[in-house]
């Protein structure tokens, strides 16, 4: 609060404030009228009558509570040393936390309780006058004391746990410095946050637990829906991390409602959200069986997800459903339990086997699952048959057309979704009765934008680069496109004249900017050509992520752009690196062409734009003056909007859905380009002007 009133001038109190007395007086901030107080005001040159009208309205600002009171700024350098002192302080009782939340401490308590036990009963004079009786249950604690302590198990959680406590002893061995304070802030902020946002929620004022609790759900939810999530008490006994209170609510959601919905945007952590429904479900209800289904890039993401997010505990071991092993590995989760991951491609074999009483099915990336006439779609509505509970995650669960949430909708609760298409026309009457849509969507789908529970996040600055192509680019395009290659004719208007091609001299002075400023850059192409001329512009500081990246690599590569200190850059390939990475080191994203899809580039974006991020993140989108490039643009851009008007707010009531249908894709993008061909033609043009 002080810092507010620190930035506020004194005229901005009020009205008719006396400015020039004030200034004279040495008082130019709300904050220089609350040191000062009302006695002292009076001391000064014609302020008398207006010292108590001033420190009323000092004491009013104060009293209103925003949220950047509650935490420190994003940007250290803006810290005054109370942020520092409280960063501090959320350090070590995030260590704390670590050290009571591990499973593995229970073992130890179990031991050096029995230890203490042994100890006692084993006194001269009590083992000398005991009976026979306590002797016999003396040998027996003793010969469990013994087994415990040669169990590979056992010592294994100890050794866990002196680890933990190992890496938490800098904590409280010395204060940590300025620079350490702020180091650890640019790269641990979101957990930090998570424990301030608790702590804020649980002890806070009335007004401040309000403000902190933003976001849980929107007004169309049912409230009888609210109150009953709200009353639920989530068990967090399995769960690694703190959850922010949205996230918690998210959880509750899942549980309480049981088929449902998770559509909040890209970056607000779905994966969490799912995990900690399951660890519940877990610990309370002893389900031991659970199953994700994901695209195939990323199952990886998923089993890292599980390690950092749960204890581990019978029924939260990830179990990766694929080759070599699949077999093994399905009946390893069968008799053990755990949360079997597996892509959408391989669900047919999944389904050959003998699938046990599944306690969670979790859809992740839920769009792809939209077309009710894959198989994909078919087997993923099969196993949610097998489910007891069955969450579809997508930040972009209506990509086209209502009728998409309608058949999402079908593929996790049949009989909802049949439900919906008959009220709703398959979607078509969504516009017409949008409020009653929005009710009914209400009781299963619930989704929360970033701007409603990450208003920490620092914004996006993107900025569209009409690039005027050179010859040898027009050439390539030309000689691609007469071969009747459109993608390979895309990336010859990126890189068809080599490093002289003027996208890639664009990008190398963004490059060269970065590097002076120390950030870290994304860089996203469709292509893998454009991909790898983009690593070999950069050199050495860059490393690629493609298909053809093995796993061990991809997650070195990641790693190493992670921990480097300044300037590092990562050339992605966006179907490849625009799902499930999260990359917030980086804060400078260039997307080499536009996509046919506004939700490719976002995803893409908020790779970069997510939890943990501590800066302003800039997105540089570099687009051909030339159609193929073009054309794409006016109809994205046509359709983000819809998006935003659709399914960000889950709100249909201003938008025509009829006009969704000018989305754009390959074939479409083919038959214009063509007709503009032929016209430039007949108006004796020349077809790469």
């Amino acid at each position: 609060m002080n810092r507010r009133l620190a930035d506020l001038p004194v005229e901005k109190l009020g009205s008719g404030v006396p400015k020039k007395f004030l200034n004279d007086g040495g008082v130019s901030t709300a904050f220089d009228v609350f040191k000062l107080g009302e006695s002292r005001l009076r001391e000064l040159r014609g302020i008398d009558q207006w010292a108590s009208k001033l420190m009323a309205l000092v004491e009013h600002e104060r009293d209103r509570v925003q949220a950047d009171d509650l935490r420190p700024p994003r940007d250290p350098r803006d810290w005054w040393e109370s942020d520092a002192d409280l960063v501090r302080a959320l350090r070590r009782l995030a260590s704390i936390g670590a050290i009571l939340g591990m499973p593995e401490l229970a073992t130890v308590r179990e031991i050096v309780s029995l230890l203490r036990w042994l100890k006692g009963a084993t006194r001269w004079w009590r083992w000398l006058f005991g009976t026979m009786s306590h002797k016999l249950h003396t040998r027996s604690r003793y010969e469990e004391a013994q087994r415990l302590a040669h169990s590979a198990d056992v010592s294994e959680q100890v050794g866990r746990a002196e680890r933990v406590l190992e890496s938490a002893r800098p904590q409280f061995a010395a204060r940590m410095d300025r620079a350490e304070v702020e180091q650890d802030w640019r790269g641990n902020s979101a957990e930090l946050l998570s424990l301030l946002e608790r702590l804020v929620a649980e002890n806070g004022s009335p007004d401040e637990q309000a403000l902190i609790r933003h976001g849980r759900a929107l007004a169309h939810h049912p409230s009888a829906l609210v109150e009953q999530i709200e009353r639920m008490k989530l068990d967090v006994r399995f769960i690694r991390r703190t959850l922010r209170i949205y996230q918690e609510f998210g959880a509750k959601f899942a549980l309480v409602v049981g088929r449902s919905i998770l559509g909040d945007e890209m970056g607000l952590g779905k994966t969490i959200e799912a995990l900690a429904a399951i660890a519940h479900a877990v610990a309370v209800e002893e389900q031991r069986h659970h199953i994700v289904i994901c695209p195939a890039a990323l199952v990886d993401n998923w089993m890292s997800e599980i390690d950092a997010t749960l204890h581990d505990a019978p029924g939260l071991r990830g179990v990766a459903f694929r080759e070599p092993g699949r077999q093994n590995a399905f009946e390893q989760w069968r008799v053990r339990g755990g949360i079997l991951v597996s892509s959408y491609r391989v669900l047919n074999h999944l389904l050959d086997g003998d699938v046990p009483s599944v306690g969670f099915l979790v859809v992740d990336e839920g769009h792809f699952v939209k077309n009710p006439k894959t198989q994909q779609s078919g087997r993923t509505a099969r196993l949610s048959r097998c489910a007891k509970r069955a969450l579809l995650m997508s930040g972009t669960p209506m990509e086209n057309h209502a009728g998409d949430l309608v058949q999402i909708t079908r593929v996790v609760d049949e009989a909802r979704g049949d439900d919906l298409d008959h009220r709703f026309d398959g979607g078509r009457a969504a516009m017409a009765r949008s409020g009653e849509f929005r009710r009914v969507l209400g009781e299963f789908y619930l989704r929360r934008n970033q701007i409603e529970v990450l208003d920490e996040l620092p914004t996006i600055v993107g900025t569209d680069h009409p690039v005027k192509v050179g010859g040898k680019e027009l050439d390539e395009y030309e000689a691609r496109w007469n071969e009747g290659k459109l993608d390979q004719a895309r990336w010859g208007l990126t890189i068809g004249a080599g490093p002289d091609s003027m996208k890639l001299r664009l990008l190398s002075e963004i490059v060269n900017e970065c590097r002076q400023e120390g950030h870290k850059l994304l860089v996203f192409s469709q292509f893998i050509e454009v991909v790898i001329a983009v690593q070999k512009l950069i050199g050495d500081e860059c490393s690629e992520l493609r298909g053809a990246v093995s796993k061990e690599q991809r997650e070195d590569n990641i790693e190493l752009f992670q921990a480097a200190e300044g300037f590092a850059a990562l050339s992605i390939q966006i179907v490849t690196g625009a799902l499930g990475l999260n990359l917030q080191a980086a804060s400078v994203v260039v997307l080499m062409e536009p996509q046919y899809k506004p939700s490719t580039e976002w995803q893409a974006v908020k790779r970069a734009h997510r939890m943990g991020q501590a800066k302003v993140v800039v997105v540089h989108r570099l687009v051909a003056r030339h159609p193929a490039d073009e054309r794409i643009v006016e109809r994205t851009r046509f359709k983000a909007e819809q998006f935003a008007e659709l399914a960000a707010r889950s709100d249909l009531a201003d938008a025509s859905l009829d006009a969704l249908d000018n989305s754009v894709n390959e074939a479409q993008l083919l038959a214009e380009l063509q007709a503009i061909e032929q016209d430039l033609q007949q108006e004796g043009a020349s077809p790469q002007a």
